[in-house]
């Protein structure tokens, strides 16, 4: 089973069924997903670049004297940026990949543990909210016929200090860039799913930001387990949810206590 921790104004997942995959970008880690990047041959790079930005130009009026001398002095330019300052360069390409991986990938972020106080702490406001338990050999965490062959499966997040290297002339994402994190992150136990957010079911505008939802089916949600500290409106009304509801009735509700000798504990609640 997999746990997808969630504070108590996620409620609305249990009406709407819609759970967000979230862009590289906007994951809580902010050098995630960044890698380093590696250029081996600058100048051929700089000439793709150059001859690129200059395709409308070319197509007009061809490869004569000026647009000759326009792309040389263009390229020169570059190579005399990078050598000045490398970083330059450098973060123009981070700059791209950043925007490609944005517009093209979605993340959801699971849990193999259930009873981490520190996750807990992180995404439930501090204990006020509740955490989903999902079967995770369900069809919905399984490759769909829309998925590339790299997407829409469970990854678990391998965690290691060394940075992914991207190698800018033979350009390719590695997913592994996506369910990577620093050792710092391990209590997570985490365990990812990646889709592309051109499949998602829903697209919401939220603050200025778009947010992709995916549907995922209620037979996929085994458990829920209330935090110590949700509030009475909030448990009442997630229990009335599954009670009216017959394809809910198979979910089993259980809550977080800490017992007489202060450990933290998960024991079964009747609805």
């Amino acid at each position: 089973m997999l746990y997808k921790y969630l504070d108590p104004e996620r409620l609305e997942f249990l009406k709407n069924f819609r759970i967000r995959f979230t862009k590289p970008g906007c994951l809580n880690d902010p050098i995630e997903c960044i890698p380093k990047i590696q250029l081996n041959d600058i100048d051929n790079h700089i000439q793709k670049i150059v001859k690129r930005n200059f395709n409308k130009i070319i197509s007009k009026h061809g490869l004569n004297k000026n647009t000759i001398s326009a792309l040389k002095h263009a390229e020169n330019q570059l190579s005399i940026e990078y050598k000045n300052n490398p970083n330059v360069f450098s973060n123009m390409v981070l700059t791209k990949h950043r925007d490609v991986m944005n517009r093209t990938f979605g993340v959801l972020s699971l849990s193999e543990s259930y009873d981490s106080e520190l996750l807990w702490s992180y995404y439930t406001n501090n204990h006020e909210g509740f955490v989903i338990g999902f079967d995770e050999n369900n069809d919905f965490f399984k490759r769909q016929k829309n998925d590339r062959p790299d997407c829409g499966k469970l990854y678990k997040v391998i965690y290691h200090d060394d940075r992914i290297i991207i190698d800018v002339d033979k350009y390719k994402i590695p997913i592994q860039l996506l369910y990577t994190k620093k050792r710092v992150w391990s209590h997570e136990k985490e365990v990812r799913m990646i889709r592309e957010l051109k499949n998602a079911d829903d697209v919401l505008d939220i603050n200025d930001q778009k947010v992709h939802l995916f549907k995922i089916p209620k037979n996929a949600i085994v458990e829920i387990i209330f935090g110590i500290n949700i509030n009475d409106k909030t448990r009442s009304k997630i229990i009335d949810i599954i009670n009216n509801d017959s394809d809910l009735k198979h979910i089993l509700i259980k809550k977080c206590i800490y017992n007489n000798s202060g450990e933290f504990k998960i024991i079964k609640n009747d609805k």
